[in-house]
């Protein structure tokens, strides 16, 4: 279920690259890469992060809160994906390629998507503003060293863009 909610997450924000590699296409054949550290659950990465940060236990309890008030805020918006998914004909099975009917169907759900994929992204945002408010300063300092790297480590060809080009 959360695989396949994170598929439509990808799909509705203009990554078909991820769908490709996990249907073994051409990296060739990518579109723009919309995606950010803010889309998903960006409270997960604080808490991914939280020896790195030295999080006291408040500030774990205050993340887990923003977490779960940012989960029901989005459940409804990815009921709606998962709807428009069905909609424009999304078929999230096991396939060894998309083709082009495939391709034309993730067209109509970006399209058509785009508007929920949109509060999603300012749902994430005003979550993750809320978060960084709980750090102290030492601590948003080394978030935003840790964020660049993490996000520079797939333009310099680390492990994330390796398993796209397969």
């Amino acid at each position: 279920m959360r695989l396949r909610i994170l598929i439509i997450c990808a799909i509705a924000a203009g990554l078909p690259g991820a769908v490709q590699a996990q249907y073994g296409m051409s990296a060739s054949v990518r579109g723009p890469r919309n995606l950010s550290l803010s889309d998903g659950e960006p409270i997960s990465f604080f808490m991914e992060l939280s020896r790195e940060l030295e999080l006291s236990d408040e500030q774990r309890t205050g993340l887990i809160d923003i977490r779960r008030r940012l989960r029901i805020e989005n459940a409804s918006l990815v009921k709606s994906l998962d709807s428009l998914a069905r909609i424009s004909g999304v078929e999230l099975g096991d396939k060894p390629r998309l083709t082009s009917e495939d391709l034309r169907a993730l067209e109509k759900f970006r399209t058509m998507s785009a508007p929920v994929t949109d509060a999603i992204r300012v749902n994430n945002e005003a979550a993750r503003a809320e978060a960084r408010l709980l750090l102290a300063d030492r601590q948003r300092v080394k978030m935003d060293s840790i964020t660049t790297a993490y996000r520079g480590r797939d333009r310099r060809g680390g492990p994330d863009s390796v398993q796209r080009q397969r």
